[in-house]
């Protein structure tokens, strides 16, 4: 119990940690549209890929910044030209080794099929209207990643960005899928001893794993408010 409880808090923290560098380049703003926040999750996420960029804070920010606005065009496309369009607007991006003079557009990521894949996805994906409280519910958005293509990091971590930022963590239910990393699949392995590869039986089964871990971290604790199976999740990476 000492270990699940250890995870959490440091999970916690993490989260926290998070919401913190999400909310300094994205803050909430009155009257900010739900399918716009979606968006902002998304591309600090995919940001969030690249190394050693907390040492760099001005190319987060374009970066950060040339993803959203690259995923809010797409979005205004027909989805049978976003695939190229997202693709050719990466790789015009410049290497790092080809930097002669500072620029308002970021260097070309590393991580390049995944960035463009997560890019095309969220692109193409048909956000769901809100509910009764204004927020997106968690089981339509996952039900309309499905439509769109198999659970993965990419579709799965900007999910969990918008449920902390939007504080309705303690809504993530058996029907959504934790991001599964391989950070997160080892931790798990060196604990418990499955090993997790990146299909959705895999999500499916490590999520198992993480609803009995925040069970036990909870019990007989006096923590208030209590861990949620995304505190679990990020103690884990």
């Amino acid at each position: 119990m000492f270990e699940v409880t250890r995870l959490a808090s440091r999970g916690r923290e993490a989260n926290v940690e998070l919401l913190r560098g999400f909310h300094d380049l994205f803050p909430e703003r009155v009257g900010l549209d739900e399918h716009t926040r979606v968006v902002e999750c998304v591309a600090y996420t995919l940001t969030r890929l690249q190394p050693n960029m907390a040492s760099d804070p001005k190319e987060t920010r374009k970066l950060a910044y040339f993803y959203n606005e690259l995923i809010q065009d797409g979005r205004r496309m027909k989805k049978a030209d976003v695939g190229t369009y997202v693709e050719r607007q990466i790789n015009r991006l410049r290497s790092k080794q080809a930097v002669v003079r500072k620029s308002k557009r970021p260097l070309k990521p590393s991580k390049t099929q995944g960035v463009i894949r997560g890019l095309q996805v969220w692109a193409e994906i048909d956000l769901p209207d809100v509910n009764g409280a204004g927020l997106i519910t968690l089981t339509d958005l996952q039900r309309n990643i499905r439509k769109e293509m198999r659970v993965m990091w990419v579709t799965q971590a900007p999910m969990k960005l918008y449920a902390l930022d939007r504080e309705v963590e303690g809504t993530w239910s058996k029907e959504c899928c934790l991001p599964l990393s391989r950070s997160v699949a080892a931790t798990i392995r060196d604990l418990v001893g499955p090993d997790f590869g990146s299909s959705e039986t895999d999500h499916k089964y490590a999520q198992e794993i993480q609803m009995k871990m925040t069970e036990a971290a909870n019990k007989n604790t006096l923590h208030d408010p209590e861990f949620s199976i995304l505190d679990i999740n990020s103690g884990l990476e």
